[in-house]
């Protein structure tokens, strides 16, 4: 029987490696079924199939590489779980592509599209895309018509869950979604766990299943190699939303100078030193006054 340790978790669960360890196995198919029943709103056995349990380390070296977890539940509707850390700014169309790939994949040539079964794709993402409302954090997406909500069809249904924006509630409820929302963003919290575990029985079983693999020797290199590459993505990415600012606020310095405006100006307006709006200044035209006259 498991025993839940009170030693602070040192792993972060929200780690794909990780989740797809805790949620995607086969004999933690009743932790998935839990979540699942929280997310989906009704209850999921745990009679579920999973299509791709394996991680290879060759795998997890590949940055751009989807830890997702796939499976079947009832015995017909297909599952996506996906968690994604670093805000690629594209979440809306990289959904619907890799949906509706799912979506089809199992139609070979010449069968009928009857044969096409409702899809679910469940995205947790680790930033804020819905700024409407700051309670909602858990968003579901149909295809429905614009203006009687009638249903276009059933196979379409897309769960997109904002991490963020769940931690800055001010009060949450320790069972329901929220306690699974609560084990992935302070798991290491052993007193917010203590109270979580005891509502909702079945995260002490995800919190152990998180212990073990955090003690075992590959599983734990395994975890620690899927971190460095996706340090290394957020890492990229941080160096590339850099490079977009500073491109432009050279920009705009450079619209400055052009309209004759003091360096000390631009220099405090666009965060830029001096010694680089004196390197642009040496660039572009003199000043209309100091310009040869025709």
């Amino acid at each position: 029987m498991d025993s839940f340790n009170s030693a602070r978790l040192e792993i972060r669960v929200t780690n794909d490696f990780a989740f797809k360890r805790i949620f995607g196995q086969e004999d933690t198919k009743d932790i998935l079924a839990a979540f699942l029943s929280d997310v989906l709103g009704y209850p999921v056995s745990s009679d579920i199939e999973l299509e791709n349990t394996e991680v290879s380390p060759e795998y997890l070296r590949d940055k751009a590489s989807r830890l997702d977890i796939t499976a079947r539940i009832r015995g017909v509707e297909k599952i996506n779980i996906e968690i994604q850390l670093v805000n690629e700014h594209n979440i809306s169309k990289r959904t619907l592509y890799y949906w509706s790939k799912y979506y089809a994949r199992d139609l070979g040539e010449g069968q009928n599209y009857r044969e096409l079964v409702k899809t679910v794709s469940i995205i947790l993402i680790d930033y804020e895309v819905f700024k409407g409302d700051a309670k909602n954090y858990h968003n579901v997406f149909c295809a429905l018509e614009k203006t009687r909500h009638e249903p276009f069809f059933d196979d379409f249904e897309i769960h997109v869950i904002e991490l963020p924006k769940f931690l800055k509630l001010e009060k949450t409820n320790l069972t329901g979604l929220d306690g699974w929302m609560l084990f992935l963003e302070r798991a290491g919290d052993e007193k917010t766990m203590a109270q979580v575990m005891e509502k909702k029985p079945i995260i002490r079983r995800a919190m152990n299943v998180a212990q073990m693999m955090e003690r075992d020797k590959q599983e734990r290199w395994l975890y620690e190699m899927r971190e460095k590459g996706l340090k290394d993505i957020r890492s990229l990415e941080e160096h590339a939303r850099e490079e977009g600012e500073h491109a432009g606020r050279i920009k705009t310095a450079c619209a400055m100078l052009a309209d004759a405006m003091s360096l000390d100006l631009i220099s405090k307006f666009t965060g830029l030193p001096m010694e680089e709006i004196e390197a642009l200044h040496g660039h572009t035209l003199l000043p209309p006054e100091e310009s040869p006259q025709s």
